[in-house]
């Protein structure tokens, strides 16, 4: 696996994480701040997306 497709899995994991931890606080309102942009277009992403790499 290459070293992008580990870092943005990293930023995925880290994002369930502080979600997860939120969870258990019972925040409602969030904010997160990311600089991956492959996760944030994701996320900020309202229409289906069918490209291989998300781009």
């Amino acid at each position: 696996m290459d070293k992008n497709v580990q870092a943005e899995w990293a930023e995925v994991h880290e994002l369930e994480e502080s979600i997860s931890f939120a969870r258990t606080k019972n925040w409602l309102k969030l904010q997160f701040e990311s600089n991956c942009v492959n996760l944030v277009n994701r996320l900020n992403r309202t229409k289906a997306d069918f490209s291989t790499m998300g781009y």
